[in-house]
């Protein structure tokens, strides 16, 4: 069976990569499986935004603490999307709310409602699609050798 070359390389989890965005156990296996040479950049699909991340992780300036809500233009899913509140002292809120943020918000949103540290700190935990990891890891690789 052939799969688009942008299916596979959304799928593909290629070790030496800067982190596949899947969990560990998904099976994001190959594209050597089939046939499509990863070493070559495959075109991105139209419906995947690009990513513009911060050039600094210092312009990230969101709260550590309290509860944050999201507008219906980041967040829409659930019964009840107005009304959900992510608690930023809890680690596993935290880090809902930061996919989410990553995934849909602009820079002016991720600005407000991302502290660098804390993004920092919650990175290798967060499930995010490989452009997106990939986009943003020199920050975070910057920030970790500069502590």
């Amino acid at each position: 069976m052939d799969f688009p070359a942008w299916m596979v390389e959304n799928l593909r989890q290629d070790s030496s990569d800067l982190g596949s965005g899947f969990p560990s156990g998904h099976l994001a296996g190959s594209a050597s499986l089939y046939g499509v040479d990863s070493s070559i950049p495959q075109p991105r699909p139209g419906w995947i935004r690009d990513v513009e991340p911060p050039s600094d992780l210092n312009e990230l300036h969101g709260p550590t603490t309290g509860v944050a809500r999201l507008p219906l233009r980041i967040y829409w899913s659930g019964p009840d999307p107005q009304n959900v509140e992510w608690d930023l002292a809890d680690d596993a809120d935290c880090r809902g709310l930061y996919e989410v943020l990553l995934r849909e918000g602009n820079l002016d949103d991720q600005r407000e409602l991302i502290n660098g540290a804390t993004l920092v700190r919650l990175w290798n935990m967060l499930y995010l699609p490989p452009h997106i990891r990939r986009a943003w890891q020199p920050l975070i690789d910057a920030a970790r050798q500069a502590v």
